[in-house]
């Protein structure tokens, strides 16, 4: 999942700075962090800072008391869907 996760990340965000830190992948455009990868407590992350509202997939992001990073979180291959990490 993880390697899916990171190849469709690299095909939207052409050109991006991607580098490794720990156990985090981070996608970034000059120098401002946009997402980064995390695998912890047997699922996968994907976290977004949200500098502005999210205004779609409102049922599958995470926030869990954070108030500027939303997550989409995958448990298993099924649950990852490529639209909705695009989107």
């Amino acid at each position: 999942m993880l390697l899916e996760v990171q190849l469709l990340i690299q095909q939207i965000l052409l050109g991006w700075d991607y580098f490794i830190n720990g156990d985090c992948q981070f996608f970034l455009s000059e120098r401002c962090s946009v997402c980064y990868v995390n695998v912890s407590k047997g699922c996968l992350n994907v976290f977004f800072w949200a500098r502005k509202d999210f205004n779609i997939h409102l049922d599958t992001l995470v926030s869990e008391k954070r108030k500027f990073v939303k997550s989409l979180r995958y448990f298993k291959p099924d649950d990852l869907d490529g639209r909705i990490l695009i989107e």
